[in-house]
């Protein structure tokens, strides 16, 4: 089985929303942290991580599930359960009750203008 993908499709904000940034993140959850770095290009945006395969196996993440990231301020992110998807995408199913966030502070490099 390969690993999940790296890329990262921006929803409801339109292709280019993130165009030309590179961000330095530090990912963090309780006692667990992975370096990455986030790039934005025009038709495509994707997270560039030397930890990649480490934080895939620590959020149990296979094949085809979504991972989403929500910046929620200039420092941090919340990381949504992951769910299994097929391609084409189907609308999101719409919770009973909320989704259960999980807290992730990212320590942000210079270049943070999302």
């Amino acid at each position: 089985m390969s690993s999940p993908t790296k890329e990262v499709r921006e929803g409801n904000k339109g292709g280019g929303a993130f165009s030309g940034v590179v961000a330095p993140l530090v990912l963090r959850h309780d006692d667990k942290q992975w370096q990455t770095t986030f790039l934005g290009e025009k038709k495509r945006s994707w997270f560039e991580c030397s930890d990649w395969k480490r934080f895939v196996d620590d959020n149990n993440m296979a094949e085809g599930d979504d991972c989403i990231f929500e910046r929620e301020s200039s420092i941090s992110l919340a990381l949504y359960p992951c769910t299994t998807c097929k391609s084409p995408r189907p609308p999101p199913p719409q919770p009973s009750a909320p989704l259960e966030k999980k807290k992730i502070d990212a320590g942000i490099g210079p270049s943070t203008d999302f």
